[in-house]
């Protein structure tokens, strides 16, 4: 046998003995790749879970920031000053002094003037002959008057001392808040709660318009203010 046929032999058996090398190095390696891809699942869901909770803390903190923001802000804040009240407001705040009792029996008198008019100054009151029945009540016309020098606004309120139904005022002078209507003279009246006289000048005097319930006990009680005094008077 030559030499080139002993060479032909030789790589004849080396063929048969490399025969399917190829096929399992590609099995092997298919075989490997489902490993990476679990390995790349189980890295992937972690990261995920880790993404969620990082949106949800910077979501919770921007809350949690704004609101200590808010109140950190409303608390150095410098507070609102309330508006001055007038002069009005004033008398207005001031409690009503007398107090009820429980029959005409007990129902206080005055205090009476030099004059004999009632009230101890500096205001005084009187009645006149003027009664206006309506199907509401009755209305009389009395006077008010200082005896000297007064400044306004002057503030005048009144209420049954038996049953504590307000007096109601009609007319020039009616002031503040309004709690029902009639018909005076055929005319719709407003009534008042209280009356108020702005301009006080000589003479110092005034006819006022004021009304009182069916039913009313005739124990009213009256208070008048202005700036520097309270004064009440039983009429």
């Amino acid at each position: 046998m030559s030499l080139r046929s002993e060479l032909h032999v030789a790589y004849d058996e080396l063929g048969r003995e490399d025969a399917g090398l190829s096929e399992r190095v590609v099995m092997t390696v298919s075989s490997d790749r489902p490993r990476q891809a679990a390995w790349s699942i189980r890295l992937r869901a972690p990261l995920s879970l880790v993404a969620v909770f990082v949106v949800i803390a910077v979501v919770a903190g921007a809350l949690v920031g704004g609101r200590l923001l808010a109140d950190w802000r409303s608390y150095s804040a410098p507070p609102v000053p309330a508006a001055p009240q007038t002069p009005l407001q004033k008398l207005e705040a001031r409690p009503l002094h007398q107090p009820m009792v429980r029959s005409a029996f007990d129902c206080p008198h005055g205090p009476y003037g030099s004059g004999g008019d009632a009230g101890a100054g500096p205001f005084h009151m009187s009645g006149s002959a003027v009664e206006i029945p309506t199907s509401w009540g009755n209305y009389f016309h009395d006077f008010l008057f200082a005896d000297g020098v007064v400044a306004g606004p002057i503030l005048v309120r009144a209420r049954d001392l038996i049953h504590g139904q307000p007096v109601v005022f009609v007319g020039q002078y009616a002031s503040g808040p309004v709690i029902g209507t009639d018909v005076l003279d055929g005319q719709v009246v407003e009534q008042h709660l209280e009356l108020v006289i702005y301009s006080v000048t000589p003479p110092y005097a005034w006819q006022i318009e004021d009304g009182q319930p069916k039913g009313n006990t005739g124990c009213v009680g009256w208070q008048v203010d202005g700036p520097g005094f309270s004064e009440t008077i039983n009429f």
